[in-house]
């Protein structure tokens, strides 16, 4: 196996998960006690669609009815 350079940083996924009515969204509390939505790390190869689908089944056992064909992205970094 390859070994993974230092300054490799894993692609996270994350989802605004819904409920019926669009009133209320779906947040986690991580291990660190901070809030946040739920998602995991993107493997690679797949797609995003594809991965946060396969996190949000794993995590927490719900199973996605509907992702956007065209998901929004951002990205963010420490200074």
């Amino acid at each position: 196996m390859d070994t993974v350079p230092e300054c490799f940083y894993r692609v996270s996924v994350k989802a605004l998960v819904l409920n019926e009515t669009r009133d209320k969204f779906l947040i986690c509390q991580e291990e660190n006690g901070m809030w946040d939505l739920p998602g995991g790390g993107l493997d690679w190869e797949t797609k995003p669609q594809d991965d946060l689908a396969r996190e949000i089944h794993e995590e927490m056992g719900l199973n996605i009815i509907k992702v956007a064909e065209r998901p929004s992205y951002f990205t963010t970094r420490c200074t």
